[in-house]
């Protein structure tokens, strides 16, 4: 279900989070180089667990970009920091001429083995390896957070041919229902002091982007308990913390799910974006 911009949920709370980073001081430029490093170059030794753990993209934010022209007919799309290609199935899955990057070899490992069609290249936000003005759209899913927002926008604006828009999407729990918020705020906890960048507002400002828009959506995952204990598992905060540090976080999420039925129904709220190219 689709909900209008500006109202409670998850847009709300990421701007709330981007507001609490900005005035703690934790843009990534002002925080530990090696702490981002770590977290975001730990997913590499969890691409299992990312891919088993973490949901799909819903069919409703697919639409909302579609409706803004996002799947030009014969045009290409780049998933970029594509991870095991979550949202590049649902790319595909609309007929879009998809191309990858990710720089993360084991996640570029899992992608192969699912979406062995598409091409994937070994590259970052900063430094894409596509030509100038190559493709007509640029999807980034549950990743954005962690690029270097002005150099990163930059060459999303370099690769996107004239007219062509930047959409930003991140699922998130559902904590309107009691035991989802209890599961979020234990698999959450080791998080606290983890560096936030205000993705979306940094795409609405960018000189390099124009007509700024977002969305919400609400939808129902039909998952299992071992899921969702992978999705924690692939969580960057859980695991670049030593093994004897993770009973903490995971025993009472253990307990947690071991009281909900299988098969579980689990509830999410998805924030979408799109902006397009400020014209030359």
């Amino acid at each position: 279900m689709l909900l209008p911009a500006s109202r409670d949920g998850l847009e709300a709370r990421v701007r709330t989070l981007t507001q609490a980073s900005l005035r703690r001081s934790r843009r990534v430029d002002e925080v530990d180089p090696n702490t981002v490093r770590a977290r975001a170059t730990s997913f590499d030794d969890t691409a299992a667990a990312y891919e088993f753990g973490r949901p799909e993209y819903p069919a409703e934010a697919l639409q909302w970009w579609h409706d803004r022209g996002a799947f030009p007919r014969g045009g290409v799309v780049l998933d970029l920091a594509a991870g095991t290609g979550k949202l590049t199935r649902a790319l595909v899955d609309r007929g879009c001429d998809v191309v990858a990057v990710e720089p993360l070899p084991k996640m570029r490992a899992e992608f192969a083995v699912v979406l062995a069609q598409v091409p994937i290249h070994d590259g970052t936000a900063e430094a894409i390896p596509l030509a100038d003005a190559s493709v007509d759209s640029v999807f980034v899913a549950q990743a954005f957070h962690w690029f270097d927002g002005e150099p990163a926008l930059a060459e999303i604006a370099r690769v996107l041919r004239p007219g062509g828009g930047l959409g930003l999407i991140w699922n998130d729990d559902d904590a309107s229902v009691p035991w989802v918020a209890q599961y979020s705020e234990r698999k959450h906890r080791a998080h606290l002091d983890e560096p936030l960048l205000d993705a979306a507002d940094q795409a609405a400002i960018s000189v390099h982007f124009t007509g700024f828009t977002d969305t919400t959506c609400t939808w129902t995952e039909t998952t299992t308990r071992a899921r969702l204990l992978a999705n924690v598992l692939s969580r960057s905060y859980v695991s670049v913390l030593p093994a004897d540090q993770r009973g903490p976080i995971l025993d009472p999420i253990e307990q947690l799910l071991a009281e909900q039925p299988e098969p579980v129904l689990f509830p999410h709220t998805t924030y979408v974006t799109w902006c397009t190219k400020t014209p030359s």
